[in-house]
């Protein structure tokens, strides 16, 4: 009895340590595979990580200003803009005022004269979506600040954000100051948005 006690004993032995050995063995895979699996987490994270700047979508560039010239009119849904004159004076005068202007310091205006109709009812103002960017070049130089004014009943009344009456024209003034030199001398041009489209227009 005891012989066969003794070899049961040691089978069963054998049994449980060759168990043990597979057990052992199924764990080492799991962890490798594991192992390999959070590597590769870790890789397509820094992957995102490391996007510039660059792949970023850029802003289209804004178009290049068209030529315009005194007669030309431009339009759109809400406006109807014609410029009527493009000159450097010593004075900013009209027929419809007994009123003038002269630039400080011994200066010279440039001045644009628009014929603007809004065409509907939308109270859009005048300075922010019909006449905008306005920017004198004499020589190296530009030259901004400009104002914009109308005439009714002999006065001369300043355009600040205000809008037009549907379908009523009305003459604009649009002036700024640059050095006396220009009255006679040198190129000089404007640059300026209307119905928000950019323009330039070269007065000499």
């Amino acid at each position: 009895m005891k012989p066969r006690l003794l070899f049961s004993a040691f089978l069963c032995f054998m049994l449980a340590f060759g168990a043990a050995g597979c057990s052992v063995s199924v764990n080492r895979d799991s962890d490798e595979s594991s192992t390999e699996s959070s590597a590769i987490g870790s890789e397509e994270v820094k992957a995102e990580d490391t996007t510039t700047d660059e792949d970023e979508i850029k802003e289209p560039e804004k178009p290049a200003p068209q030529p315009i010239s005194v007669g030309q009119n431009i339009s759109n849904d809400d406006f109807s803009i014609t410029l009527t004159n493009a000159r450097v004076d010593s004075v900013l005068q009209s027929d419809a005022s007994s009123t003038y202007w002269q630039p400080q310091d011994g200066g010279a205006f440039v001045i644009l004269e628009f014929d603007v109709t809004a065409l509907n009812s939308n109270q859009l103002p005048v300075d922010d979506y019909a006449i905008t960017d306005l920017v004198a070049k004499y020589g190296e130089d530009s030259y901004q600040g400009w104002r914009l004014q109308y005439i009714t009943n002999q006065l001369w009344l300043s355009i600040n954000h205000n809008y037009l009456d549907a379908n009523l024209p009305t003459h604009i003034y649009a002036y700024t100051t640059v050095p006396s030199n220009a009255l006679n001398e040198g190129s000089l041009s404007v640059d300026m948005t209307l119905a928000g489209n950019p323009y330039t227009i070269t007065i000499r």
